[in-house]
């Protein structure tokens, strides 16, 4: 009976996985192309290497797209203002989907 019942949560549990994988965005798959833009400040992961600058993987993906869009405009100021204006310049408004979407799927951790 034991047996039987460690089964069925064992095929359930892999259901349950598979499921999970499934339902993942394949876009989280890897980096969009211009993560590297990104990654020489804020990590190749989105976790900072250097106590100046933020962490952005796990942000809210409307957080980060709003802020690349206030770089853009010069709208967001602050210490890295300039060097976000120039990177956040380059960018598409399909690149900041991208991006945000990507950061956000990342583990804060």
């Amino acid at each position: 009976m034991q047996d039987a019942i460690f089964k069925s949560r064992t095929i359930a549990g892999a259901v349950a996985m598979i499921v999970g994988l499934a339902a993942a965005p394949a876009a989280f798959a890897s980096p969009p192309a211009l993560a590297g833009l990104c990654a020489s400040c804020h990590g190749t992961n989105g976790i900072s290497p250097y106590p100046t600058y933020p962490n952005i993987a796990g942000q809210k993906e409307g957080y980060i797209a709003y802020a690349l869009r206030q770089y853009q405009t010069h709208q967001r100021l602050g210490s890295q203002a300039s060097i976000m204006a120039a990177v956040a310049g380059q960018l598409s408004a399909d690149d900041i989907k991208a991006l945000a979407t990507y950061y956000a799927s990342l583990s804060a951790q």
